[in-house]
C-alpha cells in the first residue's frame, strides 16, 4: 500500500478553470447587468421604435405595416418643425453652456483660499439635506 497514491473521498480530482478562463467568467458576470440593462432601456426600445414609426398601431389591434407612409407628411407639418427647432437650440446651445458653467464651478470650488471648506460645504448643503432628513425622520 505504500506506493499507491491516496485518492480522496470524491473519487477522481475535477479538472481546475485555468486563471485566464476564471478572469474571464468573472469579466462576463460582472458585465452581464449592465448589458441587461442596456437592452432594456436602450436597444430594445429603439428598436420597437423603429418598427412602430413604419406601422399603422393602436393598443387594440395588432402592428399594420404601412412603411414611409407615416413620415409623408413632415415636411408640411408646423409642429415637427418647431419641435426640431427647439430641440436643435437645446443642444447647440444649452447642453454646452451647462457643460462650461458646471466646469468654471467645479475650478471655483477646487480653489484654495482660506474659508474654501466652509464654501463647499454651504454649497453641497442643499443636496445633502434632503437625504438627512429623511434618514432621521424615517
Amino acid at each position: 500500500m505504500s506506493g499507491m497514491a491516496a485518492v480522496g473521498a470524491g473519487g477522481a480530482e475535477r479538472p481546475r478553470l485555468s486563471l485566464r478562463w476564471r478572469e474571464a467568467i468573472n469579466f462576463y458576470l460582472f458585465l452581464a447587468p449592465w448589458i441587461l440593462g442596456f437592452l432594456a432601456f436602450t436597444a430594445i426600445p429603439i428598436v420597437a421604435s423603429l418598427f412602430l414609426g413604419f406601422t399603422k398601431y393602436n393598443a387594440i389591434s395588432p402592428p399594420d405595416f404601412v412603411g414611409l407612409k407615416n413620415f409623408r407628411f413632415l415636411y408640411d407639418d408646423q409642429i415637427f418643425w418647431k419641435s426640431l427647432r427647439v430641440t436643435l437650440t437645446y443642444t447647440v446651445v444649452f447642453v454646452p453652456l451647462q457643460l462650461v458653467s458646471s466646469l468654471l464651478l467645479a475650478m471655483l470650488l477646487n480653489l484654495r483660499v482660506p474659508s474654501m471648506r466652509t464654501i463647499r460645504t454651504i454649497y453641497y448643503l442643499p443636496s445633502i439635506l434632503p437625504t438627512v432628513v429623511t434618514g432621521l425622520v424615517w
